[in-house]
């Protein structure tokens, strides 16, 4: 096909190796930008940069490591401001509307914590509705089984088929780690925490979320032997997803819920440590109340 893009059939080469060759043949004293997107697999890209090799290649990808991997100049892509998700919001809705409904147009970046294709979809839904109001989309966002639906645009864009792409690519066991994500609802959380809900050892668990996190799949906070991690909140809504098609939800949460239970008793007053996971334990003890797990409950009540 890159021959081809020349007027070249390159198609008679058997060998891989006799088509790189033939290939650096056509674009020899050419000067090429060449766009690698959404470059995944180092098999698939190695020929193609042998083949255009003293040619400028610009490529995108959600793992940093395979782009260090051929020595590439690494620039990483972070969340939006929300300064900067506010400012899309206007450029595509208009400044008058947005300032108009300011509060309502802050929540929308809130909730989708400035993840640019989840603005742009949402602006252009109120945009081109014009029933739809920032209101509106508020209230709909903010139902976390059908966030993820509302975020389809008339294109056929969806942030959910964005998460498809990488979760398509993903082995077993890391779809098994995203599923069991999905119990932290986006909050930040320690991999001794997820070790205990995947049943791993916390190294086993550290080693799923280095994996992870190379493929953008969750944002690690803070430096250090101790980092901690949290999901982005639309990527924890389509982990929960996945983890209910697996039918796995209650095994999750009780092992979720033991565990930060079984936290709050050994630190109950060490309250350093027991600080950054306070949200994960009442979310641990809102979890045994609602599946009837009644002695779980009055442990966290003493802890």
């Amino acid at each position: 096909e890159w021959g081809e893009a020349f007027g070249y059939d390159l198609s008679h080469l058997d060998k891989l190796e006799d088509q790189v060759k033939a290939f650096q043949q056509i674009v020899v004293g050419k000067r090429l930008l060449v766009v690698l997107d959404d470059m995944r697999r180092g098999a698939e890209v190695r020929p193609v940069l042998a083949a255009v090799a003293g040619s400028t290649v610009l490529a995108t990808t959600r793992q940093e490591g395979l782009a260090r991997r051929f020595d590439m100049r690494v620039i990483l892509l972070n969340e939006l401001t929300a300064a900067e998700g506010l400012a899309l919001l206007s450029h595509i809705v208009g400044v008058e509307q947005v300032e108009s409904e300011l509060e309502a147009a802050e929540e929308i970046c809130a909730i989708l914590q400035n993840l640019p294709l989840a603005v742009e979809i949402a602006a252009n839904r109120i945009k081109t509705q014009s029933l739809r109001s920032f209101g509106g989309m508020v209230q709909r966002l903010r139902d976390k089984a059908e966030r993820l639906d509302h975020l389809r645009d008339e294109d056929g864009r969806a942030v959910r088929i964005s998460f498809e792409v990488s979760w398509d690519s993903l082995a077993y066991d890391l779809r098994q780690m995203v599923r069991l994500l999905a119990v932290f609802e986006g909050r930040s959380f320690a991999a001794a925490a997820l070790g205990a809900i995947a049943e791993l050892d916390e190294g086993e668990a550290e080693d799923k979320l280095f994996n992870l996190h190379g493929l953008s799949l969750v944002q690690a906070e803070g430096e250090g032997f101790s980092p901690r991690y949290h999901q982005h909140p639309l990527l924890a809504d389509f982990a929960w997803e996945k983890l209910e098609e697996s039918g796995m939800v209650q095994g999750a949460l009780s092992r979720m819920a033991r565990y930060f239970q079984q936290f709050a008793a050994e630190n109950r007053e060490a309250y350093g440590v027991l600080r950054p996971e306070w949200s994960n334990m009442m979310a641990g003890m809102s979890a045994a109340l609602k599946h009837g797990l009644w002695q779980l409950v009055v442990d966290y009540a003493k802890a």
